[in-house]
């Protein structure tokens, strides 16, 4: 009798346990099958050390799932699994990050506030990739971007997140008191297997979101290199989401994203003014940064 193939596996019939598989596992996290990929969502944490050690957790809980299914397999076939966000023909999958935050805090001033942050957090917390992708295309090879997912964002604003899919997500199940918190969905970033780019993603993202509670995250007063600025210049994205794309494809970080009164300003330089922000010491309330 002959192996089966790879594609008659591929095309083969799940069963009813394949199809509903969801576990909740001994850490809290959550296992599941979603869109016929494997998905691993950590529990909540309040600290930069329990998000990395449970993002590890996970790579170590999906890499023996792996070393199971290879030991079921007919001799000559593998299982393989890869921890990224796109597989170049069309295709491409999130790594989300939740934020509780306060209610009060008017969505319109939370998306201008935050959108340039987002567009611009990838020059530090990208998984970087070979190649140009877009939705229902197959890659081009030849040109570093720093960044996996950036060139499937073509919306600002949505709710959708397998199509057109946006910069600031609208989902909002804050698994909380509703009328005191939000959840704030974001699905702009890549998988990293580095564990300072996963704590420097996310703590800086609860940074920034602060900032935007406290109302800190903007100002008209620009920074120099003498003195950080007390709060944030008034920052706010322009019509649509290809800055998204074009910050990733800039290694240097020197592309622009406007900003109002009429002028520009890289994306280096939108992660400074953030950073001198934060170090102002008005924020840091929320997330320990304990390592």
């Amino acid at each position: 009798m002959r192996p089966p193939t790879s594609k008659s596996i591929k095309t083969a019939p799940l069963s009813f346990e394949e199809i509903k598989s969801d576990l909740v596992l001994s850490n809290g996290a959550r296992f599941y099958n979603d869109h016929a990929h494997p998905e691993y969502s950590t529990p909540e944490c309040t600290t930069l050390k329990e998000i990395v050690a449970q993002d590890k957790a996970g790579e170590r809980i999906l890499g023996e799932c792996t070393r199971r299914r290879n030991a079921r397999l007919p001799k000559g076939m593998q299982a393989r699994l890869y921890k990224n966000n796109t597989d170049f023909i069309g295709h491409s999958y999130g790594c989300h990050d939740n934020f509780l935050m306060r209610r009060d805090v008017p969505w319109d001033r939370l998306v201008s506030d935050v959108v340039p942050f987002l567009v611009t957090r990838q020059i530090f917390a990208g998984a970087g990739k070979m190649g140009v992708e877009g939705e229902d295309s197959g890659g081009q090879m030849g040109l570093f971007q720093i960044a996996q997912r950036s060139d499937f964002f073509s919306v600002l604003c949505s709710i959708d997140t397998m199509n057109r899919r946006p910069i600031v997500n609208t989902r909002d199940e804050p698994h909380a008191d509703s009328q005191a918190y939000r959840r704030f969905h974001v699905i702009v970033g890549d998988a990293n297997m580095s564990h300072w780019a996963t704590a420097l993603k996310i703590g800086a993202t609860a940074l920034v979101l602060e900032l935007i509670e406290t109302g800190h995250a903007r100002n008209s007063t620009s920074p120099t290199r003498s003195r950080p600025p007390s709060r944030s210049p008034a920052i706010r994205p322009t019509p649509g989401s290809s800055s998204c794309a074009t910050a990733a494809k800039s290694p240097r970080s020197t592309s622009s994203v406007s900003i109002s009164p009429r002028r520009a300003i890289t994306a280096r330089s939108i992660t400074r003014i953030r950073i001198g922000s934060c170090a102002s010491g008005r924020t840091c309330s929320t997330i320990s940064p304990s390592m």
